[in-house]
């Protein structure tokens, strides 16, 4: 029912300092998704719970669950496209049941005149009420509750506690992140909405020594604090290279850590050498995704936060690997300047060391290949016309990418867009795209050779 998940280790750190305290009463701020209150009741259900956060999403929770009326209706100046809801909001869950619907939506609002959207948005109408039933149904047989919840800025919540409270809280790691989650939710429906300034490094600092005054208190947090090293107990990381979180408390001494544990697979391919010419024959294989995540540690970029691919290949020339390549389902829709339907290019890297100074294009030939495109379509089970992908540069252009692929958006990224990325100090975030299936793989490998197939100077 509600979104996000919550991870294990979270769940077996919290697990564990709650039930060494033996406290039957929390605060926890900066809700959220409440991952910490499910949790919590996963505990011990009859725990008096104290929440607050500031989002549509998460204020209409907290509100419902703690009793307090929604003051939430439809925005007229979006009845055209969003009023079939009216008159599903007759009552308190009703209303909550629109919000969490409208979250999945947030997406296309502004954008119903965009194929995709407008789609998905006619898609939902159709099935809007048997939807709307089994969320109503979802939320009151579910066992969540607050003794109370703040709609408010945190940082004043923290002075209407008692110093005597028990703290338990994952502040937003960046500003503007409340802001830009739920943007497109708040054109949809009209709210009161609180009060609250952004979670700026300075407003985090303010907040950390008013949590730390308390008298226990769990604090999770994206990066190290000096000042708060002594009451490091922990630290938890989901999947390989994503962001850690580190864990702060006072409650015990006991260190905890959990990493995320990749499988690995001993690599018997023959992959191409430094001294080692290459052969005449382009060839994509599948690869199994123990495989694809052994080549992708060994070869791809350590500050690329890898996501989960849906399929995976390698590319091969005659007999030996060359490099390799992954694509999921496309996390964009409608973006301008590419042919759809499309999918996302997750990963693609060349082995080395190579005597071949631009073997990363090679790959690129590779996935935009007519057999690419039937191999695409055929484990999808749809169209699949184009392919976009991200890349991270101190440049305005990727020069991977570049002459193959063609530039969409640029955006020049800001400090905190930068760590979510993981490309710390990168300038640049720009998306690239190209048709696939307008050459076969020999006619790719015959125009990466002619235009690319430079030897390095010192192979």
């Amino acid at each position: 029912m509600f979104r996000g998940s919550i991870p294990a280790d979270m769940r077996d750190m919290l697990s564990t300092l709650v039930m060494a305290s033996n406290e039957k009463e929390y605060h926890i701020g900066c809700s959220g998704n409440f991952t910490v209150e499910r949790t919590l009741i996963g505990i011990n259900e009859n725990l008096k719970l104290h929440s607050n956060d500031v989002n549509l999403y998460s204020v209409m929770i907290g509100r419902y669950f703690s009793g307090q009326d929604l003051e939430i209706s439809l925005n007229p100046d979006f009845e055209e496209h969003y009023g079939f809801m009216e008159k599903f909001m007759t009552e308190r869950v009703d209303q909550l049941a629109c919000v969490m619907i409208g979250s999945n939506l947030t997406l296309g609002v502004g954008k119903e005149s965009n194929p995709y959207y407008r789609r998905v948005l006619e898609n939902y109408k159709k099935q809007f009420e048997k939807i709307h039933k089994r969320t109503v149904e979802n939320i009151s047989k579910t066992k969540f509750k607050l003794d109370s919840f703040f709609a408010g800025d945190v940082v004043d919540w923290m002075d209407t506690i008692p110093k005597n409270s028990n703290i338990i809280m994952y502040p937003p790691f960046f500003a503007n992140d409340y802001t830009m989650q739920f943007k497109g939710l708040t054109k949809i429906f009209l709210w009161s909405e609180p009060e609250f300034v952004e979670m700026t490094e300075e407003r985090k600092e303010k907040l950390i020594e008013k949590i730390t005054e308390k008298r226990n208190w769990v604090l999770g947090l994206h990066i190290i604090r000096e000042n708060l090293t002594d009451y490091l107990i922990g630290r938890t990381q989901t999947t390989n290279r994503a962001t850690p979180i580190y864990l702060y408390s006072n409650y015990t001494s006991r260190k905890m850590i959990t990493m995320p544990h990749q499988k690995m697979t001993e690599l018997a391919i023959p992959r191409l050498g430094m001294n080692e010419d290459i052969g005449q024959k382009l060839k994509v294989v599948d690869l199994e995704y123990d495989v694809f995540c052994s080549m992708r540690s060994m070869y791809m970029n350590a500050n690329i936060k890898p996501g989960s691919p849906a399929l995976a290949f390698g590319v091969m020339v005659d007999d030996k690997l060359v490099g390799c390549f992954a694509v999921s389902q496309s996390k964009f829709h409608g973006m301008r300047g590419i042919i759809q339907p499309f999918l996302y290019l997750l990963s693609d890297f060349p082995v080395s060391p190579t005597k071949y100074q631009r073997l990363s294009k090679l790959i690129l030939y590779a996935v935009l290949s007519k057999e690419m495109k039937l191999i695409f379509e055929k484990l999808t089970r749809k169209r699949v016309r184009g392919i976009i992908t991200t890349a991270f540069s101190d440049n305005p252009v990727s020069m991977k990418y570049r002459g193959i692929f063609r530039l969409l958006k640029r955006e020049k990224l800001e400090e905190a867009k930068n760590c979510k990325s993981g490309y710390i100090g990168k300038k640049f975030m720009l998306n690239y795209g190209q048709e696939v299936g307008n050459f076969t793989l020999d006619e790719g490998f015959k125009i990466w050779l002619k235009k690319h197939g430079k030897v390095l100077k010192h192979g």
